[in-house]
């Protein structure tokens, strides 16, 4: 195995107590990842680590009065002992004196599951009547065979002696047989329950786990996937899990006891039929080594197409709006046609292959089931076995063979658990960059001046957007920034609410860093009005409430009126009980606007921004908007963010943002008499250019 050099590990932000490195080599390993930040966060003086296998960056806060090393040297000495780790491992596993993979798998599904697991004891319990299930099990076969055997060989000897006649022996193996009968369905009907219980509280727990720690995480990760991949990821995989509790533990743990009993039964009966039974046992393992890692690899494959093939579906689903209005279904249903024969093809693939490893395993089981009982007869014809071992074993033998049937079964659910658990392992590694702050801001006390202090900041894998950039925003004001697209305006709000961190530098509210305040109070301060409105499947009712969920209906019908949207709503059949459908696609462009600030007046914080909220309505709505605008902006601090000028014409402030920079700064008319980039784009906007 080769591993990165460290030799460019970079620094890329310093602050008291709190530096941020770039790792490159742990790019896309989130288990690399993970072991660095838990040798890390176990030295002596450091407070939190959080390391990104995603951006490869390391953040580190620490108390410098207990940190004497550089913490170059601490991170690389951690990485370097990982690794020598890791290649003494490597080399272990190429002589075969480690466990193999396949184990680790198993380990890391385990680990996965006690992560979520509150009560091990539903577990234990579990385990313990599939136990007793499986050995109340073994009883079955033997009690029918003696029911055979006591008519045939006039009676069992002890039982004779005691002066049972051989009618009274069969109705005494009869009552056996049902009541053992009975008890193994009742303890069977009981396994399986308690097996669906633990499976269906680990889905429950992890997928409320998953989902937390997904919506947790910084804006660069969440950016990168689609909304397919994450609902595949909390619903199906962890569904996928689900199935294999329910059925492969209880499945291994009868297979593994009927094996030890029956065999050591067996092998007390007759030596030489029990083991012409488990002959095919080394060649069902040899099969199973030969084509397991094969099969694993074609499962994964195909869950990468049904992956992709889901996301297609997605975004079809998202934009036939804009499908129909361009007239290409045709071309989409080719699209989807195509997608859909690659996952054809990789389910044929994969389920030839696996087909193929059950049909021969399952003829190996057949030869299992025939050999004992071919030497058996042989032998009961030339008189070296009696009549009645023989029919023994021929209700006990087959019972030890066919408990290996459906393998091929536990191993699909085996492996798709894997794969599963891989992906929510990778997911879970991964962590926020963004710290919560400790500092309390309670929303009554915000005064609302926020400063950009020689902040500097980049995408990830772009050029620096800002570079000691510089701002100050007064409280209580309309502060107003328009620019051209890519010139920086809206990322000012996404750093201001903290959804990137900055790489240098300082922004404050009210004089406190805003890295150092609780997140929480830093965003119930800001209330956000984006261009692209967000409504949820439900009433509007449901979606202004939103906004501050412990409202009364008086106060959502309040804020309904701030916003103008109470005569169109009062207008709806249904009123504010109207279904909005998703995404709000029943209401027009400029209703959802006006429920979208309707919710934010409802939350009511001290600064408001919106973000281009005029830009995709029209000029009723914009001039509808405008008033109300002029009606919320009273003892707040207003951002706005627009293209059209005519909705910052009246700000306190304005600013003219190109490329990063600051390029102008004025009110409307001290703007239009400098006659320069702003003048040049009111002029453009009006007509007379």
């Amino acid at each position: 195995m080769r591993y990165n050099d460290t030799s460019d590990l970079q620094l890329r932000f310093s602050a008291p107590g709190r530096e941020r490195w770039l790792m490159p080599a742990l790019k896309s390993k989130p288990l690399l990842a993970e072991q660095l930040k838990l040798r890390l966060i176990k030295y002596h003086g450091f407070i939190d680590v959080k390391v990104n296998p995603i951006t490869a960056r390391i953040l580190i806060v620490f108390e410098q009065s207990k940190v004497k090393q550089q913490l170059k040297a601490i991170i690389l000495k951690a990485y370097e002992n990982i690794i020598s780790q890791q290649i003494a491992t490597d080399s272990a596993e190429t002589h075969g004196s480690l466990t193999p993979n396949k184990h680790r798998e198993t380990d890391q599904v385990i680990t996965l599951l006690k992560s979520v697991e509150t009560d091990s004891s539903t577990r234990w319990q579990a385990i313990r009547m599939s136990l007793l299930s499986s050995i109340s099990y073994m009883s079955l076969p033997v009690s029918l065979g003696m029911i055979m055997v006591v008519p045939v060989s006039g009676g069992i000897t002890l039982l004779n002696n005691l002066g049972f006649s051989v009618l009274q022996q069969i109705g005494l193996f009869g009552t056996s047989f049902l009541g053992a009968r009975a008890l193994v369905s009742k303890l069977d009907h009981k396994t399986k329950n308690q097996w669906q219980t633990y499976a269906t509280d680990i889905e429950h727990r992890l997928r409320t786990k998953s989902f937390a720690h997904l919506t947790s995480l910084d804006m660069p990760y969440l950016e990168n996937q689609s909304s397919s991949q994450l609902v595949s990821l909390i619903h199906d995989d962890i569904a996928n899990i689900r199935k294999f509790i329910e059925s492969v533990p209880y499945s291994v743990i009868d297979k593994v006891s009927t094996v030890a009993i029956g065999s050591l039964l067996a092998f007390l009966i007759s030596p030489v039929p029990f083991f012409l039974t488990i002959a095919p046992f080394p060649v069902i393992y040899w099969l199973f080594k030969k084509y397991h890692k094969q099969i694993a690899e074609k499962y994964q494959v195909l869950a990468d197409k049904e992956g992709a093939n889901k996301k297609l579906l997605s975004n079809s689903f998202t934009g036939l709006s804009t499908i129909k209005s361009f007239a290409t279904e045709e071309y989409e249903l080719q699209r989807l046609k195509e997608s859909s024969k690659v996952l054809q093809e990789s389910k044929y693939d994969a389920h030839r292959m696996s087909s193929y490893y059950a049909n021969t395993t399952q003829y190996a089981i057949a030869a299992g089931v025939a050999l004992p009982m071919i030497y058996a007869g042989g032998m009961v014809y030339l008189g070296t076995l009696s009549a009645s071992v023989y029919l023994l074993l021929s209700f006990f033998l087959p019972r030890l063979v066919m408990i290996m049937t459906g393998l091929e079964r536990d191993y699909d659910l085996y492996q798709n658990a894997i794969s599963s658990t891989q992906r929510l392992s990778k997911m879970l590694a991964t962590d926020t960059q963004i710290l919560d702050g400790n500092q309390s801001l309670p929303v009554s006390a915000v005064k609302g001046k926020l400063e950009f202090e020689k902040v500097s900041f980049n995408y990830p894998s772009s050029n620096l957007l800002f570079e000691q950039f510089n701002l100050t925003i007064e409280p209580n004001k309309i502060t107003a920034f328009v620019g051209g697209t890519g010139s920086g305006k809206s990322t000012l709000i996404k750093l201001l609410l903290r959804l990137y961190d900055i790489n240098e530098g300082q922004i404050s509210l009210d004089d406190q860093d805003i890295s150092q305040l609780k997140i929480r109070d830093l965003r119930d301060a800001i209330g956000l009005v984006s261009q692209d409105v967000f409504l949820f499947h439900g009433t509007i009712f449901e979606n202004i409430l939103y906004g501050r969920m412990d409202a009364t209906y008086e106060e959502v019908i309040a804020a309904a009126k701030i916003a103008e949207a109470f005569d169109f709503i009062q207008s709806m059949p249904e009123g504010f009980d109207t279904l909005i459908g998703e995404r709000g696609q029943k209401l027009s462009g400029g209703q959802r606007q006006r429920i979208s600030i309707a919710r934010v007046m409802l939350k009511d914080p001290p600064i408001l921004v919106l973000d281009e909220a005029t830009s995709s309505v029209d000029n009723e709505t914009e001039a509808v908007i405008q008033r109300s605008i002029e009606r919320i902006a009273k003892d707040k601090t207003m951002v706005l963010i627009a293209h059209r000028l005519s909705t910052t014409r009246y700000a306190d402030q304005i600013h003219v943002i190109d490329k990063g920079k600051i390029v102008e700064s004025g009110t409307h008319d001290e703007l239009l008499d400098r006659d320069k980039n702003y003048a040049s784009l009111w002029k453009l906007q009006t007509g007379e250019r």
